[in-house]
């Protein structure tokens, strides 16, 4: 994740024309995926600090080569800033704190997302969109096409996911934070795609599943403590486990089912 502080002050032409550009970028900032917030502070001589966070690099070059924005960054050297300096920063570490509220019930726990973490996270995040926009307009007779040498469809590899996730991600989070060192069995994919018959299901219902038990998932990561995040589990062959490196487990899972949807892509490009 990274941190823009943007400290300025304003001139004297900075008058309706500014705020309405302000008010004109808010829309494509927000629609902007990588955009995760901003906020701002005003000094008493007037200095600015607007300090924005976003997701990754990717997201921030959009932004940066949107021509509206140019066109500010344009008009504000040339008329509304009387100076202005930008840091963009790496955040390496994220922890919270926030004190309970009278009548709210019991507080909430400082949350624990460190450096190794965050570009995981963010990752795991962005998988169920990959998913669908790799299969958008495929047809589908494609969507369940299986590779030459063995493998998952496309069907079958969003069901598989969607299941993984639930079972194998939050499902053992869960039975880690419940109990003391659970014994958690191997994932048997194979097995669940035949039980569950996964080459009939829908690829849009699956997908949309995912997609909704990814972001519960994170949702859930996101609000453990530091201690909870060393809970473990003793699963099947790989042995003990902290939901620390879980997270770890679940993304080299879906980089291996990324590249295999390259290849299967790939493959069903030169069948048409």
């Amino acid at each position: 994740m990274l941190a823009i502080l943007f400290r300025s002050k304003l001139t004297g032409e900075a008058g309706a024309d500014y705020d309405a550009m302000n008010a004109d970028l808010e829309s494509p900032v927000k629609e902007n995926s990588g955009f995760v917030g901003a906020t701002s502070y005003v000094a008493e001589d007037g200095e600015r600090l607007t300090v924005v966070w976003w997701r990754d690099e990717k997201s921030l070059e959009v932004w940066r080569n949107l021509p509206r924005h140019q066109e500010a960054q344009s008009t504000g050297r040339k008329l509304w800033y009387s100076y202005y300096k930008m840091d963009v920063a790496t955040i390496t570490r994220t922890r919270n704190f926030e004190r309970e509220h009278p009548g709210t019930g019991t507080a909430r726990q400082e949350e624990c997302v460190d450096d190794p973490l965050l570009p995981l996270t963010d990752e795991l995040r962005s998988f169920p969109h990959y998913l669908r926009s790799v299969a958008q307009g495929m047809p589908d007779t494609q969507l369940r096409l299986r590779p030459t040498h063995g493998g998952f469809s496309m069907v079958e590899h969003a069901c598989h996911l969607r299941d993984y996730d639930a079972m194998g991600f939050l499902g053992r989070m869960q039975r880690i934070l419940a109990e003391r060192d659970p014994f958690l069995r191997e994932f048997e994919g194979q097995k669940l795609a035949l039980e569950h018959n996964y080459q009939t299901q829908s690829f849009l219902a699956a997908a949309d599943d995912f997609d909704r038990n990814r972001q519960k998932t994170l949702e859930a990561l996101k609000a453990l403590s530091c201690g909870q995040m060393e809970g473990t589990a003793t699963i099947g062959t790989m042995g003990t486990v902290s939901i620390r490196r879980l997270v770890e487990i679940v993304a080299e899972h879906f980089r291996t089912h990324r590249g295999e949807i390259e290849d299967l892509l790939g493959e069903i490009q030169a069948r048409v």
